[in-house]
């Protein structure tokens, strides 16, 4: 920079040197061609003058040898006449006189010294007047450096003849060098000081302002415009200054203006999450926004000349498969695609633009890449819930059609046992049938569970103490080989769930823990605290609403998974492990215990590496009430009889038999429909003929519950009881439909079937309203 300067320094200097050596040059030479003109003219002027005074002095010489001679001309007396010349002679500059008479005969001549030929030879007073006679007529004719005058001789009236007087040109021209010599030193003086007076008034008016203008230009090119060129006045130069000015104001504030709109677009640019880079048609690099550096842990600057395919796979030639930046090249068109990266663990949606100058040539290519990584793994998410909704759907089917073969085989069951006789045979194969039905009831329950259509006593608890009673059975279960490291943070808030379900869940994925740990032995980690998801991080987590969650880790240092079983493990009826070791339906009812708690439950595994399940509980206040409960099975040994009018409704065949065979073994009169429509149709027909209606929840065209109101608007003290097995249907819209008394779950166990059914018609006989409190019903009997 100051080598640079010290530049600019000097071409200032040579510019301003040059310049005002020029314009000296240009006004001593016009001085001295005006001096020159001027002195030439003066010295002709003095010269003439000169000539004319010697002329008049001449002319005064030969006036006085004129009026001194008459006499001696009419005595001819030629001694005094050249006596006479002789003294005249003595006058300075005389170069010879001569008197010539009236017939134009020299009779008296003399010459000076300087011109007599033979000076030397005779000194005396009286030369030869031959010679000198000679001496002046050659002078006149041939010599010019004297003023030959002639004045004639006047006596009276009598012209007597002339006198001749040459007078030498050298005083004159003596005179004039002496005068010129003068006048040029004055000229010269006075030129010095005009020019030196002209140029600095030059520099002061033009030169000057040029060289502000000139450091000014500099300032401009060099970016600074804090220093406005100072004004030299109100003429064409200070108009120009002004203007140089008013044009430096303009580029600044174009240049701010630039500066600004550059600096919001590199802030626009450096604003974006998504990885922008601009290339050119090799690919190459131009610039990179910060989101660029972020990604590959580099300066965007370091960035910049890099290949794009060298930063994203860290190939030398490894373009990008799919790439839409080649299309991009190849068309001018815009194109994206999705590309995994392996090597950045990312998927990118990479889009490709091409940059276009004013007149709409290509000029590079704008490359997008967003990290879609996360949505990548929400949509899979999202396919696994509809998967598992899916499945969910299938295996509430599956239950309802499951519970409806069960509901007979366990009735008639249920029958053959009370006619069996006590310790017989045939008593034994029946709690073999019944003990194999309720195994088959469990399987059903897992699957309800799965589908989230069973309901369980929930309430607001501490998980801590769950946790520490399951770590400990299990403890006791599962080798020293295997390490427990347990973390559980005890300000963990509540959260609503059912006990039982915990103790499950946690036995469930610790079993699974153990299995892929048995022959290496490792750690089996359980950590529990409470963690606040944002509305950033929520929705990777399971798709979670924001808010406060109880967060549940469970670890192993086991073989791990793969990604094709990661994709599976919630799936029923699939399992990795060996046949007795599993049924496949674990992790599945798992998934569906969470989902019922609206929490979420995500697994990381990688082979050899382990595998770690994360569950999410939402927090809720420590004195948030039960909200639902499930039904108590209170088993009796004698059936309760009756002789009322029931109505019975089911699309199974089966069920309205067993149903129809128990109530008219118990003395019950029973009229039974398999289509709700020929039910409702028989009420209409007979509205006081029963006395109550067992309806199934799913049958064609009318639903139970629609039957159910229909009923009550018939008959409003007619009470029903709901029986299902496969339902979307929540508790609390059974409380909401005010024509339903009870409900029943299928399978149905006969001995809690009677006992509802006499409760109810009990309540009815003595009057009380057959709308039984939710809390006092055993569970199966609704309030309304």
């Amino acid at each position: 920079m100051k080598e640079h300067n010290q530049g600019n320094k000097n071409d200032r200097l040579g510019i301003r040197h040059s310049l005002g050596a020029r314009f000296s040059l240009h006004i001593f030479l016009t001085l001295i061609i005006v001096n020159f003109f001027s002195v030439l003219y003066i010295y002709k002027t003095e010269q003439k003058n000169n000539i004319h005074d010697l002329r008049n002095q001449a002319e005064v010489i030969g006036s006085f040898i004129a009026s001194s001679v008459p006499q001696h001309i009419l005595n001819y007396d030629f001694i005094s006449l050249d006596t006479t010349l002789h003294e005249a002679m003595q006058l300075k500059g005389l170069h010879y006189t001569a008197i010539i008479a009236e017939n134009e005969v020299y009779i008296a001549a003399r010459v000076s010294p300087l011109w007599s030929k033979d000076t030397q030879a005779t000194e005396s007073l009286f030369p030869s007047f031959e010679k000198q006679l000679s001496t002046i007529q050659l002078l006149r004719r041939t010599s010019l450096d004297h003023i030959d005058i002639s004045t004639p001789i006047i006596f009276g009236d009598a012209y007597l003849g002339r006198v001749i007087v040459g007078l030498s040109l050298d005083i004159s021209k003596k005179k004039t060098e002496d005068f010129l010599a003068i006048l040029l030193i004055v000229n010269a003086i006075v030129a010095f000081f005009v020019a030196a007076g002209v140029y600095l008034f030059f520099w002061k008016t033009t030169l000057q302002p040029i060289y502000h203008l000139i450091d000014g230009a500099k300032r401009v090119a060099h970016g600074n415009y804090n220093e406005p060129v100072a004004l030299a006045g109100s003429d064409e130069i200070g108009l120009l200054t002004n203007s140089f000015n008013t044009m430096m104001s303009a580029r600044k504030l174009a240049e701010e203006d630039i500066r600004k709109s550059r600096k919001d677009w590199e802030r626009l640019f450096n604003a974006v999450d998504d990885v922008v880079t601009i290339q050119d048609s090799n690919m190459r690099i131009l610039q990179a926004n910060d989101a660029a550096g972020r990604l590959l842990d580099k300066d965007p600057n370091e960035l910049i000349g890099m290949y794009c395919y060298n930063i994203f796979r860290e190939e030398v030639n490894g373009i990008c498969h799919g790439c839409p930046t080649i299309q991009c090249l190849e068309d001018h068109q815009h194109h994206h695609a999705d590309i995994k990266y392996p090597e950045l663990k990312k998927i990118f949606h990479v889009s490709a633009f091409p940059i276009h100058d004013e007149e709409l040539g290509w000029i590079g290519i704008a490359h997008i890449a967003r990290d879609i990584t996360d949505q990548k793994k929400l949509e899979a998410q999202y396919r696994q819930a509809q998967k598992m909704e899916a499945i969910g759907t299938l295996a509430g089917g599956i239950a309802h059609d499951f519970n409806n073969i069960l509901t007979p085989i366990f009735g008639y069951a249920q029958l053959i046992k009370l006619d069996a006789p006590s310790g017989s045979q045939l008593e034994k194969n029946i709690d073999r049938v019944l003990h194999s039905s309720e195994l088959a009831q469990k399987l059903v329950r897992q699957i309800l569970t799965f589908s989230r259509e069973r309901q369980h006593e929930m309430d607001a608890v501490q998980l801590q103490p769950i946790i520490k009673e399951s770590m400990k059975l299990l403890r006791a279960s599962i080798p020293t080989t295997i390490e427990f490291k347990i973390a559980l943070d005890e300000k963990c808030g509540n959260v609503l769930v059912d006990p039982t379900q915990i103790h499950q869940i946690i036995m469930n994925i610790c079993t699974n823990a153990y299995h892929a740990m048995e022959s290496t032995g490792g750690t089996l980690g359980v950590t529990l605290r409470q963690v606040y998801l944002d509305k950033m991080t929520a929705p990777l987590k399971g798709n979670l609403s924001p808010g406060d969650y109880v967060m549940l880790q469970i670890s192993d240092t086991g073989c791990g998974m793969d990604e094709a079983t990661r994709d599976r493990i919630f799936e029923p009826f699939f399992t990795t492990k060996t046949e007795g070791k599993g049924t496949g339906m674990g992790l599945s009812v798992v998934h569906g215990i969470i989902k019922e708690y609206a929490g979420a439950i995500l697994v990381y595994s990688e082979p050899d590496e382990g595998t770690t399940f994360t569950i999410y509980f939402p927090v809720i206040d420590q004195t948030a009430p039960p909200v639902i409960q499930s039904p108590k099975k209170d088993t009796a040994n004698t059936l309760p009889a009756g002789k009322e009018h029931i109505l019975v409704v089911d699309d199974e065949e089966l069920i309205v038999d067993l149903e129809r065979g128990l109530l008219e073994g118990l003395g019950y009169r029973v009229t039974s429909f398999t289509k709700s429509e020929q039910a409702l149709q028989a009420l209409q027909d007979t509205p006081k003929a029963f006395d109550l209606v067992i309806t199934d929840m799913t049958m064609p065209k009318i639903t139970g519950i629609q039957l159910a109101e229909e009923l009550v608007a018939i008959r409003p003290d007619l009470p029903v009881v709901l029986c299902t097995g496969h339902s979307r249907i929540t508790i609390e819209e059974i409380q909401n439909c005010s024509a339903i008394t009870s409900y029943l779950p299928k399978p149905i166990d006969l001995f809690r079937l009677t006992e509802v059914i006499r409760e109810v018609l009990d309540r009815k006989k003595q009057g009380a309203s057959t709308r039984l409190s939710f809390a006092k019903k055993h569970s199966t009997t609704v309030k309304k």
